[in-house]
């Protein structure tokens, strides 16, 4: 069962500064509740079973470039605002588990399904990605979630997009001076421009 309310973020540490969150986003606050969280959610089938430590390397190396992935909600009075996590883990974020015998499609429904009700810990920044482990087998599936505040489903795409390499030998690249060819592949490395 959902939690019968959500906690509010906490104050600002001392010393601890915060950047106001625009209007839009401390709706997407407001409007949280457990009956209606404000997450977006995002599934992503990988081949085979990469490790934790690997998975966790390639999100730190990757997420932690966008400012906001290491933020959490912090009140300045009576206002929302951003401020860094000094507490940041990226094992808090990045997680595993295993599907439930056969690792169907049954089986990542329940086990999606189980987590679409847990509301983020407000301490910490609003995002996370679980991996999945035997899906059909030996494949593992990375669930993403984060909060509407943090961005909307395009950039949950953004994000999931950011994950993956644009061939198998080598990274993505979020080098401004971005190849026609790199973006011909993949578009959505325009958006990681400065």
């Amino acid at each position: 069962a959902p939690p019968a309310e959500i906690a509010p973020p906490g104050p600002l540490a001392a010393g601890e500064r915060g950047r106001p969150m625009s209007p839009v986003d401390v709706a997407w606050l407001r409007m949280d509740v457990p009956a209606n969280l404000m997450h977006i959610h995002g599934v992503l089938v990988v081949e085979g079973e990469p490790s934790l430590d690997e998975a966790r390397r390639v999100l730190g190396e990757r997420l932690t470039r966008i400012p906001r992935f290491l933020q959490r909600v912090a009140l300045d009075g009576s206002r929302f605002v951003w401020t860094d996590d000094s507490a940041f883990d990226l094992s808090r974020h990045v997680t595993e588990d295993r599907l439930a015998e056969p690792g169907g499609e049954r089986e990542l429904a329940a086990a999606i399904g189980a987590q679409l009700a847990r509301p983020f810990d407000r301490r910490h920044p609003l995002w996370e990605f679980r991996l999945l482990r035997g899906y059909r087998g030996s494949d593992t599936v990375v669930f993403g979630r984060l909060h509407h505040a943090i961005g909307d489903g395009v950039a949950l795409m953004v994000v999931l997009l950011a994950m993956t390499d644009l061939s198998p030998s080598g990274p993505a690249t979020l080098d401004p001076a971005l190849s026609a060819s790199s973006l011909a592949i993949n578009p959505f490395l325009a958006l990681f421009r400065h």
